[in-house]
């Protein structure tokens, strides 16, 4: 039993203590022989009095930030050096002043749209290097030209914010060339560089443990003197390894090492193998790593009198066997190569290659592929760069790979036209699809601003699919970084005024990861339609339905997914109005996707009572989790509130429900009403009513999924002679409900109440209200999630959104804050979306036009810890939100934003907030159209803590710290040898304790440590069956 569990925590990276006597043992973390990342993660110790166990669709139309932003003001010959994505929207960016032998070191908390300086190093005399895990430690190497010269290497574990002391790696007699450096999840960090001797060169690595504590471990790896200027390098699973280089002619061939012990020893050099051919050169190669023996290596070829080629091979068992042939990604569609190296990653969707090609002389572009099995076969190769005869040279090419989810694929290439003038031109691309769409280039502005210096490109990939840029802007050498939002445009409905108009927009997260929008297309020469994208990716990549989602005389489209079935993508409704053609009436009818939002077809009508009169729009809602179910309210032209529900293979209900309690007058009910639901059953419709001379806000509730409701609807307002409207409803998903809805109050104007249910509508709290300050308030949403907290926004009079958060069901607030529209500003456009997830991710979305009305701009502000505080505003469309067409021209806004955050959520995840609006051109020259942005959501949960292990005194347990943004203490548990976990220390604030007790000869004591965040407590690993926190509170009225 303890021998099984010992292997099970070695795997996960647990470390392990014995007791001999008086005396004890410290071990390393040791790691199985192909963990998984996360393995990584799990902050676990063990301390035992034993001897201890052996180890075991259509591209999307992204536009970059435009104008970059500036990460080194301009000032001397600052070059960028380097860009990692660290993790969860944080960046870190390196900028070298050569000349000046002086480096800084930046990062960015929010995705690049604002850096701080990190530190400022003197004497740096080569490029440094730089790594990063996307897990929050960063690591940087870089040469002191010293006697004897020195590398040093230094780590960050908080995204880059904070830095321990620099660690000395080695001190060359020579230094031919900048040190380069790999990592991964694990903690182990590798080094490589060359020391000149005479002529010839000696290559050395480097191992550092950072997980243990360990100092750097040296091999020199070369058993034959080299002339390669650029060996390369590379970092696997857990302490593997690898490193490549060319050997001297004439005889060249492209050599290899692996390390399977963090550096300790390495493999004999050995060539990857193929056809020896004595007359041709070739140069250094380039090498990409995953899991624990799987790399694919590329290397420019040239035969005595011939032009360059790309070669590439792979090997999937540490280097026993590789490719029998090297391949050729090009697939002969390049004449020849260019002469600058190709570039390599492994992503999600296999190995990816961009390199050079060599049209014809003086004359060049920029070509890629895709490999699904390491390199033994191409999808394509794939022009990323147009065929122009003006590009002259390559000058710098960069590529990074996503090995998230989303699986795709940056490049940033830096091109000289004949003219002289260099500019820099970054491409996108998703692996699933060859096909490269173009990002905006940065070229000379309209207005006459200056193009990029062209020094340098340098990109970066995360894991929710972006990419980022970092380049030299050419006046006084300023430094910026570029990414790409999250606008796509949806439609492509373009044309002169009169052409096809896009309004209307919808959308729903509810088939989280997938994303869907629909929006009305219509035109004076032709049929309006509703058409439809889905974003598979969370909102990063937009794919068009190869089927419209109705066509005739329809409008006002809702959507909702229908919860997954078992094995299969869920059914999406999309409910919208159509007029009949026999009576004229608008109707409601619906449509449904099964594939996923490919392709539509007709679900039936929805409004079955007749002689409702017209119907002008619908709300939906879906439950997520439980069974597929959609369920449908709206008001007829009669008054009546009404609803119906839709289940698979069962479709709509034969007859739909009025939902008012019929009263002797007719036509009360007015606006468009509010509609939340959960898994459990509960379903609940509120809206505005007429039936007094004041108007109320009323609603009714089922506990049935929609088979029943109550027989009389309630009140919700309790002032009487105050008129109350707008209501807006949520669910918390186990059976709590919030309303808000605004009533007219003579201290606070027309201010936002809020009540709360614990029993899905059948009662209700008395009313709370927010709101503190004077403002005409014009719009409300709600959101409300199961730990007890609310989070209320409203829009009204003034220049400004506002927003108050309550922690306990919406008894007490905190006070109420606003977000500034513009300072130019009258008033925000009314539309404004409350987003809360249980992670304690939140998220506003709104829109403002300035004084003048000559354009919208979509905003957002986030928060990590339930609407307490906040992040931003975060702009994301200045100029209407469709991208950069027209020259820049001024949009006006014609409908939304439109919002919704799908993801769940989770420790350290930042699901995104998805958006969808619609803007046209102020001056009347083209048509309006639909757009999408995102925004990233961070989580309060924090990440499963790593590195938990006794210090050297054997008596003091430590671990890596959390990022201040992610964990403010630290819970930690205990258990002994065969027994349950037990809160050992609660809030902790320094990353370790010191347990005075010790266990008996013989037994053993397991630890685990968590973080705690405004979210909650982060992941242990495993169930530990107790937590030192203390229960959220129950929901009561």
């Amino acid at each position: 039993m303890r021998a099984a569990r010992s292997a099970a925590a070695a795997a996960r990276g647990e470390v392990r203590m014995r007791l001999l006597g008086s005396s004890g043992l410290f071990a390393r973390p040791r790691f199985g022989a192909a963990p998984p990342v996360a393995s990584f993660l799990l902050a676990a110790a063990v301390l035992f009095a034993a001897a201890p166990a052996a180890a075991q669709g259509p591209p999307p139309a992204d536009m970059l930030v435009d104008p970059p932003q500036l990460v080194a003001e301009p000032s001397r010959a600052w070059g960028p050096r380097g860009l990692v994505d660290a993790g969860f929207g944080h960046l870190v960016a390196l900028i070298h002043d050569q000349a000046y032998e002086e480096l800084q070191v930046q990062f960015s908390s929010d995705d690049g749209r604002t850096w701080s300086l990190a530190f400022w190093e003197y004497n740096v005399t080569q490029a440094p290097a730089i790594c990063s895990d996307r897990l929050g430690s960063v690591y940087l190497v870089w040469a002191q030209d010293w006697e004897p010269q020195r590398i040093y290497i230094r780590r960050s574990a908080d995204f880059g914010q904070s830095w321990d002391p620099p660690l000395l790696v080695g001190q060359p007699n020579f230094l031919a060339g900048p040190p380069l450096l790999a990592c991964n999840a694990a903690g182990q960090v590798f080094v490589l560089w060359m020391e000149a001797v005479g002529a010839s060169r000696d290559l050395y690595a480097a191992g550092i443990d950072f997980s243990s504590g360990g100092a750097p471990v040296v091999a020199k790896l070369n058993d034959a003197p080299l002339a390669d200027p650029q060996p390369a390098l590379a970092a696997g699973w857990g302490r593997v390894g690898w490193a490549v280089w060319l050997t001297d002619p004439p005889y060249a061939s492209v050599q290899f090492s692996r390390t399977r012990d963090g550096g300790a020893t390495w493999s004999p050099p050995a060539p990857v193998p193929y056809p020896s051919i004595l007359e041709r050169t070739a140069a250094s190669p380039r090498i990409a790593a995953q899991g624990i023996g799987t790399a694919a290596v590329a290397w420019l070829e040239r035969p005595l009198g011939g032009r360059a080629r790309v070669y590439v091979s792979s090997t999937s068992d540490g280097g026993v066997t590789w490719l029998g042939q090297p391949t050729q990604p090009d697939g002969g569609s390049c004449s020849g190569g260019d002469e600058t190296l190709p570039r390599l990653c492994l992503g999600s969707a296999g190995l990816a290659v961009a390199f050079g090609c060599a049209v014809d002389p003086g004359r060049v572009t920029v070509g890629t592929n895709l490999s699904r099995d390491l390199g033994a076969t191409w999808v394509y190769p794939s022009p990323v760069l147009p065929d122009d005869e003006d590009q002259r040279d390559l000058v710098a090419l960069a590529l990074a790979c996503d090995v998230g989810a989303f699986g795709h694929l940056h490049v940033a290439a830096c091109v000289e036209p004949r003219h002289g003038r260099q500019h820099f031109v970054s491409l996108r691309h998703a692996m699933g699809d060859p096909a490269w769409r173009l990002w905006e280039p940065h070229t000379a502005a309209p207005d006459g601003a200056p193009a990029q210096h062209g020094i340098e490109a340098v990109a970066a990939a995360d894991q929710e699919g972006r990419g980022f840029l970092e380049v030299n802007l050419e006046e006084s050498f300023a430094v910026g970084v570029n990414g790409t939002t999250a606008e796509v445009r949806l439609d492509t409905a373009e044309g002169p005024p009169g052409a096809g108009e896009s309004s209307e927009p919808a959308v729903t997260g509810s088939g989280w990861p997938d994303v869907y929008a629909a929006w009305v297309y219509s035109s004076p020469i032709e049929t309006p339609e509703i058409l439809a994208a889905v974003s598979p990716d969370g909102g990063v990549n937009w794919i068009r339905s190869e089927t419209p989602v109705a066509i005739g005389d329809v409008g006002a489209p809702a959507l909702a997914a229908a919860g997954r079935g078992a094995g299969s993508p869920p059914p999406v409704l999309a409910v919208h109005t159509r007029r009949s053609p026999g009576s004229g009436v608008r109707v409601l009818d619906s449509a449904v996707s099964y594939d996923r939002g490919r392709t539509w077809q007709p679900a039936g009508q929805v409004s079955r009572t007749p002689d409702q009169g017209d119907i002008a729009q619908a709300v939906v809602c879906a439950p997520r989790g439980g069974p597929a179910r959609v369920y449908a309210a709206w008001i007829n032209e009669r008054g009546e509130v009404r609803t119906n529900r839709w289940a698979p293979a069962v479709g709509w209900q034969p007859e739909d429900v009025r939902l008012d309690t019929p009263a002797p007058r007719t036509g009360y009910a007015s606006g468009l009403p509010a509609i939340a639901c959960d898994a459990l059953g509960n379903v609940c419709v509120a809206w505005e009513d007429h039936r007094t001379i004041e108007s109320q806000v009323r609603a009714n509730c089922s506990h049935d999924f929609g088979a029943s409701w109550q027989p009389l609807d309630v009140r919700l307002d309790q002032a009487d002679g105050w008129d109350a409207s707008r209501p807006a409803l949520d669910a918390d998903g186990a059976g709590a409900l919030v309303v808000a809805f605004l009533e007219n109050d003579p201290l606070l104007g027309r201010a936002v109440r809020v009540r709360h249910s614990c029993d899905g509508g059948a009662t209700w709290s008395p009313v709370a209200t927010p709101q503190q300050t004077y403002q005409l308030s014009a719009r409300v949403d709600a959101a409300i999630e199961p730990r007890g907290h609310v989070l209320v926004a409203w829009t009204g009079d003034g220049p400004a959104v506002t927003v108050s958060a309550s922690a306990d069901w919406g008894h007490t607030w905190l006070e109420e804050q606003s977000f500034a529209c513009s300072e130019a500003t009258a008033r925000c456009r009314e539309e404004v979306s409350a987003e809360l997830r249980a992670d304690g991710g939140a998220s506003l979305v709104y829109a403002f036009t300035p004084a003048f009305a000559d354009r919208v701009d979509i905003r957002a502000v986030v928060s990590r810890d339930y609407g307490a505080s906040w992040k931003g505003p975060f702009g994301l469309a200045p100029d209407g939100g469709i991208g950069h067409e027209g020259a820049g021209q001024l949009f006006r806004p014609i409908a939304g934003p439109v919002a919704d955050a799908g993801g769940p959520g989770g420790p350290g995840a930042g699901d995104p907030v998805t958006a969808v609006w619609t803007a046209a051109p102020m001056d009347g020259s083209g048509s309006a159209d639909v757009a999408a942005g995102r925004w990233r959501v961070p989580s309060g949960l924090p990440l499963e803590m790593r590195w938990l292990r006794f210090h050297a005194d054997r008596l003091t347990l430590e671990w890596l710290p959390s990022p201040p943004e992610q964990a403010d203490w630290y819970d930690l548990y205990r258990a002994p040898d065969g027994g349950p976990f037990g809160c050992l220390a609660r809030g902790l604030t320094s990353p370790t304790f010191e347990d005075p007790e010790r266990p008996a000869p013989g037994r053993a004591f397991f630890y685990v440590v968590t973080g705690v965040g405004p979210g909650g407590e982060g992941s242990a690993g495993r169930d530990l069956g107790v937590s030192c926190e203390p229960p959220p509170p129950e929901c009561s009225l």
